[in-house]
């Protein structure tokens, strides 16, 4: 899902079109077109990416943007197939197929949604790579826009 499609699109990314800020422990932070901020993230030896961006849409419009994965090939270029395999209320589990630029990778991750926090979290339950986690935060920025954090780990077989 996003965790892949948004780790192997960040960070193969092209340089930062604007100033890149202060460094953390994790990486630098870089700011890219349009204004979204990447970090990248190591930890226990599984690396990831930070992205945080503004966007000119209501909080609950964005969380529901970014929880239908029924409209994530649209979003997401890299996903070559998207199969919705179980579905509940607020849980879904779907399988991705995904260009990863060496290959195609598979997998299938559980995504909940938490309405109240604004928040989906991601998990992998099945396929080719041995992890997959990561989750996107939504608040309010201003009565018309938006602020979004997503943050996603990989690891490979």
């Amino acid at each position: 899902m996003l965790a892949f499609a948004l780790v192997t699109a960040l960070i193969a990314a092209p340089p930062p079109t604007t100033s890149t800020s202060a460094s953390s422990s994790d990486g630098a932070v870089q700011t890219l077109k349009g204004g979204v901020t990447v970090q990248p993230l190591l930890a226990g030896g599984v690396k990831g990416l930070r992205a945080e961006f503004r966007v000119d849409a209501p909080a609950d419009v964005v969380l529901q943007t970014l929880w239908d994965v029924h409209r994530f090939r649209e979003i997401f270029p890299d996903i070559k197939a998207l199969d919705v395999v179980g579905e509940h209320a607020d849980e879904i589990d779907a399988r991705f197929t995904v260009d990863a630029v060496l290959k195609t990778v598979h997998y299938t991750l559980r995504r909940d949604l938490d309405r109240n926090a604004r928040t989906v979290v991601w998990k992998n339950i099945d396929g080719d790579l041995k992890l997959v986690r990561g989750s996107w935060s939504v608040r309010p920025a201003s009565a018309s826009s938006s602020a979004a954090a997503g943050a996603a780990r990989a690891a490979g077989s």
